[in-house]
């Protein structure tokens, strides 16, 4: 994308999101990145000791950065190496996660509970109000929806997932009403 014609700064977003608010830059921390920043990847505190724990299914990203390190990401991402590893980037993990999280490593922030990649196993917040985006990363709402229905878990990779849900079951079925209100309303508007 060309920073002229788009801005410097964008939001990238997987497909599998829900926004609930407004997005806002103040979101992701208190200065522009120099190449991105990401939400973490499945427990909602960072940790830095944990290669490949930001999540790149969200990311605000510095356009302008990101095209200084271009050519060398592209290099990196497609070299012999990684090619023959399936593109698996090993503590980092596979495909564009595990490449932006090991090509950058060192070089971008995760923000720990962050507003802007809410993962809807996560408790539910004090103030949904707060919560800009849901990542419905892994398992998709109706996945869940039949997970709550019968507990039976249709994907056995998914099965950590549903745990950390039935730990807090509240967070699950409130972002599932969501999901449910906002369909309800896209239908009414056809």
């Amino acid at each position: 994308l060309d920073p002229n014609v788009y801005g410097p700064i964008i939001l990238y977003t997987d497909t599998d999101v829900v926004f609930s608010r407004d997005v806002k830059l103040a979101d992701f921390g208190d200065s522009v990145p120099a190449f991105f920043v990401m939400g973490t990847e499945a427990d909602p505190v960072y940790d830095p000791r944990v290669k490949g724990s930001g999540n790149a299914g969200v990311m605000l990203m510095n356009l302008y950065g990101l095209a200084l390190t271009y050519t060398s990401f592209v290099e990196y991402v497609f070299s012999k190496t990684n090619i023959n590893r399936g593109l698996h980037f090993g503590e980092f993990g596979p495909g564009d996660q595990g490449a932006y999280n090991s090509f950058y490593y060192g070089l971008y922030s995760v923000i720990s509970w962050p507003k802007f990649n809410w993962k809807p196993y996560w408790p539910k917040p004090n103030n949904p109000d707060e919560i800009a985006l849901v990542h419905f990363h892994g398992p998709k709402p109706w996945h869940y929806r039949a997970w709550l229905d019968s507990t039976a878990v249709a994907y056995s990779v998914y099965e950590g997932i549903f745990a950390r849900c039935l730990a807090s079951p509240a967070g699950c079925r409130y972002w599932l009403e969501v999901v449910d209100t906002l369909e309800r309303r896209h239908r009414a508007s056809e």
